[in-house]
């Protein structure tokens, strides 16, 4: 994938250039003039020499412009011959010129730029295009002054110089200023917006100094491409040079960091000069700091970014990775792009040809946000195998923990059943077996009537078969298992002349017991009726279940079982009886309440809700 986004932008670049080109060559049918000599007169004053006082010496143009003293102004004169007046409007165009320019035509003014007011106004390479007013041109020899005001001793540049047709060179001054302003400006522009991005990466991520750094080389470069938005002034141009330096380092700073290369020496120096720098074209006097060259320092420009494409290209030779291929590219077209621009400078390559420096930033930046979105897909890529492989390991796990879980169910299961045997057997032999027992006694001894031992006998019955409802799993619920209770206790009441008074009406029919719990609380109920029945001589036994609360929190299950007999004897409440009622109610993690007098018994077991499962 990565190998043909490179392919891409190999292409995109290939036909920016074809376009670039298939502009410069295009024109019309039209007789266009593109002047290359001219003769160059300097004089001191600001009016067009007069035809008989021009002495000029011819020069090829372009041209650079050295002014031999101070305050003297530069005349470029040339002619051409129509056989015609024009009936239509014509122009001049000036592909690039430095300064400002005013053009004269047989002795009248044409136009010139802006701020032509300001002797040293620059136009920051711009083109310049002025109409020619129809009338101006004639049949026969028409002369052109051209006055340029040169700053000693910096030279100024001053391009071929093309009169014809407006049409065409409307045209030509449109596609110039497409290439050479306007889309740098654009870029520029979109540059500094990109730049809130890699602001808000490093204020979320500060760890990561080299979006800081990024920010500040786009910063500087910024500074460096000022005058192509705003026109600065050859004084205030030492905002240029600073902004190259700055941006040259920062350059080297941000692959220090982005590749994680720690080279303190290196840096310490790079910062040491670049701080001298700084400092020597500031404390310049204006007219001095006007007057630098910027090769020197576009010189410096390209061994910054040709030390930056080296040690990326070491590191490709180990990594063989398409990012640092990317970057290998961006660095390498970006010092092609510096060294092109140096030789401009130098006049090694025609000025009139179109600068590329300009896109070497946001191809930066167009690289740093590929490998982000890299470094994104491959961390999305490493989490989804993760993800998978977590996956896999929790099924693996759920599967490893439903087989122990089974086996804790089956030794749960066995330890239940086998607690359950005890329980049972225990309960047949100290209930059912002791019973048993004593009918045999009872019958044996020939002391006892029919009716006792039948009494003896249906008790011993009670009690069995509280045991196997204990244990029926359709009684799991304290309900259920009370509700079946009544039919014994309601028996053995009617069969005494007893009435009973059942509610159960605002008892929970959700709350979970365990079998042994059940049949502590049935047994409860059992003795308590059963004391009832022997001692009390009662005419009516109320039985009420209901839950009640005692504080915030805190709700019990109340079972009353009250009687309107004589009460409880002294040594009844003292007895062996009462003391198993207390403690299974302990066993139940609740307590016994008893009250009795001579007009009854009232017996409270109260048992604390949350210590219960309840159904939802």
């Amino acid at each position: 994938m990565w190998l043909y986004i490179t392919k891409q932008l190999l292409l995109a670049t290939s036909l920016l250039w074809l376009l670039i080109f298939a502009g410069k060559t295009a024109s019309g049918t039209e007789t266009v003039y593109v002047i290359n000599k001219a003769y160059l007169q300097y004089t001191t004053s600001k009016n067009p020499p007069l035809d008989g006082e021009f002495n000029g010496v011819q020069r090829t143009l372009p041209n650079w412009l050295l002014a031999p003293q101070k305050n003297s102004v530069g005349w470029y004169g040339v002619e051409i011959e129509l056989e015609t007046t024009p009936s239509t409007p014509w122009g001049l165009y000036l592909p690039e010129v430095a300064v400002n320019a005013a053009v004269f035509l047989n002795g009248q003014l044409v136009g010139h730029g802006i701020r032509y007011d300001n002797q040293y106004s620059p136009l920051a390479s711009r083109p310049l295009y002025l109409q020619i007013p129809i009338g101006l041109l004639r049949a026969g020899s028409n002369r052109f002054y051209i006055q340029l005001n040169p700053i000693q001793p910096l030279p100024i540049f001053t391009s071929r110089i093309h009169i014809g047709p407006a049409t065409l060179l409307k045209e030509r001054f449109g596609q110039r200023m497409f290439w050479r302003i306007n889309i740098p400006t654009t870029v520029q522009i979109i540059t500094l917006l990109a730049n809130l991005y890699f602001i808000i990466l490093w204020l979320k991520n500060r760890q990561q100094q080299h979006y800081l750094w990024l920010v500040a080389a786009t910063l500087f470069w910024t500074m460096h491409t000022v005058d192509l938005i705003n026109d600065a002034t050859w004084q205030e141009r030492w905002a240029i040079w600073i902004g190259l330096i700055g941006f040259s380092l920062c350059l080297i700073m941000f692959l220090h960091r982005y590749y994680q290369l720690h080279r303190p020496l290196l840096e310490r120096a790079l910062f040491l000069v670049a701080i001298l720098g700084a400092i020597f074209i500031i404390t310049l006097p204006p007219d001095l700091s006007a007057s630098l060259s910027l090769w020197p320092f576009q010189l410096g420009f390209v061994m910054a970014t040709l030390y930056s494409s080296r040690f990326v290209w070491y590191r490709y030779r180990r990594s063989h990775t398409a990012i640092d291929a990317l970057m290998l590219i961006t660095l390498s077209t970006t010092s092609l792009f510096a060294i092109y621009e140096w030789f401009i400078s130098v006049e090694l390559v025609n000025i009139e040809n179109y600068h590329f420096l300009y896109f070497s930033i946001p191809m930066l930046q167009i690289t740093v946000a590929i490998t982000l979105i890299h470094k994104y897909l491959h961390s999305l890529q490493e989490t989804q195998i993760l993800n998978e492989d977590l996956t896999l390991y929790a099924q693996l796990r759920t599967v490893e923990l439903g087989e122990q879980h089974e086996r804790l169910r089956t030794l749960e299961r066995a330890q239940v059943l086998a607690t359950e045997r005890e329980r049972m057997v225990r309960d047949m032999h100290d209930g059912v077996g002791g019973q048993l027992v004593s009918a045999l006694a009872m019958l044996e001894s020939d002391q006892y009537t029919n009716q006792q031992l039948a009494e003896h006998l249906r008790a011993t019955l009670n009690d069995l078969r509280l045991i196997l409802d204990s244990l029926d799993p359709s009684h799991n619920d304290l309900y259920t298992a009370l509700t079946s209770l009544r039919s014994c206790i309601n028996a053995c009441l009617q069969s005494q002349q007893i009435n009973l008074q059942w509610s159960l009406d605002d008892f929970p029919c959700n709350l979970i017991f365990n079998p042994q719990q059940i049949l502590q609380v049935l047994r409860i109920v059992q003795e308590a009726v059963t004391n009832i029945i022997k001692h009390a001589s009662a005419q009516t036994v109320t039985i009420r279940c209901y839950c009640d609360t005692i504080s915030e929190n805190d709700d019990v299950i109340v079972i009353e079982i009250i009687d309107d007999g004589m009460g409880i004897k002294k040594e009844i409440s003292s007895g062996r009886g009462m003391k198993i009622m207390a403690k299974r109610a302990n066993d139940l993690i609740g307590r016994l309440e008893v009250t009795s007098n001579t007009e009854g018994t009232h017996i409270r077991l109260k048992i604390p809700l949350q210590k219960y499962q309840t159904l939802e």
